[in-house]
């Protein structure tokens, strides 16, 4: 009686006043108090101790210990509870009110600190990409939920596994030269994609698009933090093109291509474009990509690179792979070319403009709308250029659900709204047994990528989904 009244005397309010362990537990878990004053010799079964430990296993609660016993076995089995403090009997009121004004500041603390990390595991598991940490040891401490339905592996089986322990690395001494040299040099290597198998045994590859080595201020250590994505299974060719090769590249519509060519400048692919003009969608595409562009023109426009005859665009390529490492030029509209000149005198400058390519390591793509070439010019353009190996699609038939579907993904991505499997049910009134049955379908022919977002899974339409759209 006189511990409560000094307690509310300082300001607080007692909700509670037990008399044995169990009433301790039964009682702490019924009222979830901000803070408990305990005794350690308690009526019943289990003493204060014990009871404090039940009650920390349920709830996060500070504990102070009010105790007459000071000596050394029982202070030990105290520790073991982990007390926000340890008053010995007798004690005044300025003890008892500091030792629980640190306890409840403590805990705020303790809080704010669960609540950031949560607040920071949720963005981490919120990002789309495949984001894995490595401790100075190049053991595995993070993986996000990206990485776990990349992989098919979760965090809690691969914590703590060492670099050559992961189960889903095709090359596990690529990955960790990858970390030793992020790790001295702060630079992510030329080479920096990584082929993995996933638990349910299909290949991938993954391009890693960041790096940051992060040093641990207590003991210096340095920990290697890696995001990646994904490379869908259409344009892992793509990122395996073979330098100093020339390509030719049939589309009609060219805007979903440029896609690409952002994407190849996400592998460290130096990209320049060269085109008669550029649509506001287009630009907005490279914008934020360091990709340069030159226009084919008669006039001169300001700060912008122009090509007028062909002399003009062989030395721009040439200037090009000389002035860029992993160099790779697309060449739009080859008809501004022809109907100024002749095909003759086009395709003399394309011989030249390929040995340059093979010379310098190059990679050309030449974008080439159907209908422009007749058979025997094509012919004489595929003799010198390879098709593009990422847009050799497959006939695929797909029923009008799928078909749905794909549209309905295209759309939303043109107004950047995120899709989920609850969207497409109402949308387009289907189950969600036929709607996972269709999009495992989709995904299987990579028109298609699902990945999670938090605890939901979000739908996106691939680029190679987008031109069969078109097509």
């Amino acid at each position: 009686m006189a511990l409560q009244e000094m307690i509310e005397q300082i300001g607080y309010t007692v909700i509670g006043n037990v008399l044995t362990g169990q009433e301790a537990v039964s009682k702490a878990l019924q009222l979830s108090p901000d803070l408990i004053l305990m005794d350690i010799k308690l009526k019943g079964k289990i003493d204060g101790i014990e009871a404090a430990r039940k009650i920390r296993r349920s709830i996060d609660v500070p504990v102070i210990f009010l105790t007459a016993f000071g000596d050394k076995e029982t202070v030990n089995r105290a520790k073991q509870s982990e007390p926000s403090a340890y008053i010995i009997k007798p004690f005044n009121e300025l003890a008892l009110r500091s030792n629980i004004e640190v306890a409840l500041h403590q805990q705020k603390l303790k809080k704010g600190i669960v609540e950031t990390k949560k607040h920071l595991e949720e963005i981490i598991n919120n990002i789309s990409d495949m984001l894995i940490c490595f401790d100075n040891d190049n053991r595995l401490i993070l993986f996000n939920s990206a990485a776990e339905t990349i992989t098919g592996y979760s965090q809690k089986e691969l914590y703590h596994c060492l670099i050559h322990e992961l189960p889903f690395l095709q090359n596990q001494s690529h990955l960790k030269q990858l970390v030793e040299d992020i790790r001295k040099n702060n630079m992510v290597p030329s080479s920096n994609s990584l082929h993995i198998r996933s638990k349910s045994g299909k290949d991938k590859t993954i391009a890693i698009s960041s790096t940051s080595p992060i040093k641990n201020i207590e003991d210096d250590s340095i920990e290697v933090v890696l995001l990646g994505r994904e490379v869908p299974a259409a344009y892992q060719k793509v990122n395996d093109l073979s330098k100093g090769h020339s390509y030719i590249l049939f589309e009609e519509n060219k805007e979903s291509f440029f896609g690409i060519l952002r994407y190849l400048n996400e592998f460290r692919y130096n990209c320049l474009i060269i085109s008669r003009i550029l649509t506001d969608m287009v630009e907005k595409k490279i914008s934020s990509s360091k990709i340069k562009k030159c226009y084919l023109s008669n006039e001169h426009i300001e700060n912008e690179c122009c090509i007028s005859d062909l002399d003009g665009l062989s030395d721009t390529i040439l200037k090009f792979c000389k002035d860029n490492k992993k160099p790779l030029i697309l060449l739009d509209r080859l008809d501004y070319f022809i109907v100024k000149f002749s095909f003759k005198e086009v395709m003399l400058k394309v011989y030249e403009i390929t040995d340059t390519i093979r010379k310098h390591g190059a990679v050309l793509i030449l974008h080439i709308i159907p209908g422009i070439l007749d058979d025997k010019q094509l012919m004489i353009l595929e003799n010198e250029l390879s098709e593009l190996p990422a847009y050799n699609l497959e006939k695929i038939t797909i029923e009008t659900d799928s078909y749905n579907i794909l549209k309905l993904l295209h759309n939303e991505k043109q107004r950047k709204h995120i899709v989920n499997y609850k969207m497409l049910k109402d949308e387009l009134f289907l189950s969600y047994p036929t709607i996972n049955r269709k999009i495992n379908d989709l995904q299987r022919s990579d028109l298609v990528r699902v990945f999670r977002q938090g605890r939901t899974k979000i739908i996106e339409i691939t680029l190679k989904g987008e031109t069969l759209l078109k097509q």
